[in-house]
């Protein structure tokens, strides 16, 4: 039995008294053996060769194997020499200290209790809770030190957390919390169903939070399964969040889980979510494998969606080949680049407005290397520039960097449809700048494109007349122009 506890809750991790991250929480019972050791730990009769002189001159990880075949043959006062001896050693290890009050509670924990220091009696009650959960607890309560009854519960939170929950309502208001306090500590080394389970019994969203968040570190799949079984408990801003939450640590090495995951939803926005994140991924590890599935989506809309972040993240290091996406997506789209759009499913509906988000930060990316361009692209994408959001902002956003520039553009536009509203836009700047003059000048040339004077906008009486007298603007009746 001694060696099954050694061995069999080996990589089990409790915090020790000496950590400050959690008050009186627990150490480690038990490590494991080292690799080298373990097979023939297996085969190892229980009888020892070893004595008390022969262990005490040992350390580390051959110290521990040994002890432990030593101790399932020791008796009482064998384990009281040994600590004698071991307890003031400088190669003293927290774990095997564990080990020694494994067997001497397991023969007689009274007398343990009795033989240690103060300061080692904490490792006395982890150990005892660790192979007789019932007897450390009823003990440690009627001992009624704080101590005693915390570190107890330590360490059930950790070697038998099932047992304490099952428990949990009869225990002490104080101890609950201790309980609740160190399972949450502990809870990537207890099973998750069985912590959620309680929490959502109990209400414990902390608790249910810290299980979560550990069964993502685990298996993000396995996460999001539980979610959408229980779907009433986020643990962040909403639903819109949960793709994140869960998937947003997740490597290229999960992209067929994640694809499995959207492929058993229902469609809808988080199925939509949970494959774009799928794409991001692929497109972080391996742009050209992104690219190629992104070119052999069927479904325009997601195509150009898909192909708009590849040119996003190729912008920099290939701007060419940025602006070949460009292209494409604008020959796919034929002409529908930014007409709404509206979903509609099982549940709900996604409007998207003046097309997806990804090919508007698409192509105003593409405006901050070359506007003209970006803009004449996009124009073959676009049924309607007057109507459009789109190029709108990538009109404003040349503008406002080079106006001059912009109306040489305009210039070369024969076509009114992006002619008349790229000078509304243009007229607007102008008139922001107080280039009054510029700005009825160029609306003068184009009907339609409405007031050019705003509240706001000051200019003096004298410089109003002194440009009119200016210009070759023809006279109404009475004289006024």
């Amino acid at each position: 039995m001694l060696v099954g506890l050694a061995c069999g809750h080996a990589g089990r991790r409790i915090v020790s008294s000496r950590s400050a991250a959690i008050p009186s929480a627990v150490s480690a019972v038990p490590k494991a053996a080292r690799t080298e050791h373990e097979s023939a730990s297996s085969h190892q009769p229980t009888r020892s060769a070893d004595d008390v002189d022969s262990l005490l001159a040992l350390d580390g990880a051959e110290l521990y194997v040994r002890f432990a075949v030593w101790l399932c043959g020791a008796d009482e006062a064998s384990v009281a020499e040994f600590w004698d001896g071991y307890r003031s050693s400088n190669a003293r290890d927290y774990e095997t200290s564990l080990l020694v009050f494994l067997r001497w509670t397991m023969l007689d924990a009274d007398a343990a209790l009795t033989a240690v220091t103060p300061d080692d009696q904490h490792e006395v009650w982890r150990a005892w809770a660790a192979h007789d959960p019932e007897g450390a607890l009823a003990a440690a309560i009627r001992d009624g030190r704080n101590e005693a009854r915390t570190s107890v519960v330590a360490s059930l939170a950790v070697f038998h957390p099932g047992w304490l929950l099952d428990r949990f309502q009869n225990l002490p208001e104080d101890l609950q919390a201790a309980a609740r306090l160190y399972l949450n500590a502990h809870a990537e080394h207890t099973d998750p169903d069985l912590l959620l389970s309680f929490a959502k019994t109990t209400g414990d969203r902390q608790m249910m939070s810290a299980t979560f968040q550990s069964l993502i570190a685990k298996d993000p799949v396995d996460a999001w399964t539980w979610l959408q079984q229980n779907p009433g408990y986020l643990f962040f801003g909403g639903s819109s969040d949960a793709v994140n939450f869960v998937f947003g640590n997740v490597g290229p090495s999960r992209l067929r889980d994640l694809e499995r995951v959207a492929s058993s939803m229902p469609a809808g926005e988080l199925r939509r979510q949970v494959e774009n994140k799928r794409f991001e991924i692929l497109l972080a590890s391996d742009p050209d494998a992104a690219l190629a599935e992104a070119e052999a989506t069927e479904v325009p809309i997601l195509a150009a969606d898909r192909l708009s972040l590849v040119g996003i993240s190729l912008l920099t290091k290939d701007p060419e080949k940025s602006f070949g996406i460009a292209e494409t997506i604008c020959s796919r789209m034929n002409g529908s680049l930014e007409e709404n759009v509206r979903v509609v499913y099982p549940g709900g509906d996604l409007n998207l407005y003046g097309g997806p988000q990804e090919i508007y930060g698409f192509f105003s990316n593409l405006a901050t290397v070359d506007p003209g361009r970006a803009i004449d692209i996009a124009l073959r994408g676009i049924d309607n520039p007057a109507d459009s959001s789109l190029f709108e902002s990538l009109a404003r956003t040349w503008a406002d960097q080079d106006v001059d520039a912009f109306g040489r553009w305009i210039e070369q536009q024969a076509e009114p449809r992006a002619r008349t509203p790229a000078t509304r836009v243009i007229v607007s700047e102008l008139r922001k700048s107080n280039r009054f003059g510029e700005a009825i000048e160029w609306a003068a040339r184009t009907p339609g494109i409405g007031a050019i004077y705003q509240p706001g906008h000051e200019i003096s009486p004298a410089d109003a007349e002194a440009w009119l007298e200016s210009t070759d603007l023809p006279l109404k009746e009475g004289g006024d122009r």
